[in-house]
C-alpha cells in the first residue's frame, strides 16, 4: 500500500507501510523566478532528506520546476547533480533497502539506518563531527565505510567509529555493518 504524507512533513519514526513524501526543490511546486538559494534545498540538504525518508520506509518524490522555456534552473540542476553524484557512490545504501529496527537515535550525532539482507547501513548525517556512535546491536559486526576502508574505533570507546578524513566533507557518510 502506498500512502502519501503531507508535503515537507516526513514521518518521524519508521512506518510499517511504505509512504510517500514529496517536496519541490524550492518552496514552490513550479518555477518561481523569485526563489534563490535561501528558498531551495542544497545538494547536501536533498541528500539528507532522501536518507531520512528512506530510513522511515518512504519514497521521495522531488519536484523540479522548469522555466517557461522548459529549461531547468541552474540552482535546481546543481542540487540534483550533487544527489546523483552521491547516489553513484552510495546508491546501494538507498536502492532496494528497507528500514532497520529503528530509523535513528534520539541522542548523539544525527544518523539513520537502512538494511538490505543481513547488512545494516548506518548513515552519518553530519560526518564533519569526525565520529559516529554505533548502536549496541552492531558492535560485533564487520564494519566498512563506503570508500572501502575498515572502520577504526576510538581506543577508549569501541562503540565509537572514527569517520575517515576523506568522508568528513560528504553530505552523508555511510558505514556498512554485516
Amino acid at each position: 500500500m502506498f500512502r502519501n504524507s503531507p508535503a515537507r512533513s516526513p514521518t518521524r519514526d519508521c512506518s510499517t507501510t511504505v509512504h510517500g513524501s514529496r517536496r519541490g526543490l524550492g518552496f514552490s511546486f513550479g518555477f518561481n523566478q523569485a526563489e534563490d538559494e535561501r528558498h531551495s534545498l542544497s545538494g547536501a540538504a536533498l541528500i539528507r532528506l532522501l536518507v531520512d525518508v528512506v530510513a522511515k520506509n518512504g519514497n521521495l518524490l522531488i519536484n523540479v520546476g522548469p522555466a517557461a522555456d522548459g529549461s531547468i534552473p541552474e540552482l535546481q540542476r546543481r542540487a540534483m547533480r550533487e544527489l546523483g553524484t552521491w547516489l553513484a557512490v552510495n546508491g546501494d545504501a538507498i536502492y532496494g533497502t528497507r528500514p532497520w529496527i529503528r530509523m535513528g537515535e534520539r541522542t548523539g550525532a544525527p544518523r539513520r539506518y537502512t538494511t538490505t539482507g543481513a547488512t545494516v547501513l548506518v548513515h552519518a548525517l553530519d560526518p564533519s563531527t569526525g565520529t559516529l556512535e554505533l548502536p549496541e546491536e552492531l558492535l560485533g559486526s564487520d564494519l566498512r565505510w563506503t570508500d572501502g576502508s575498515v572502520v577504526e574505533r576510538q581506543a577508549h570507546d569501541q562503540a565509537v567509529a572514527v569517520i575517515p578524513a576523506g568522508l568528513r566533507e560528504e553530505a552523508v557518510a555511510v558505514l556498512s555493518a554485516g
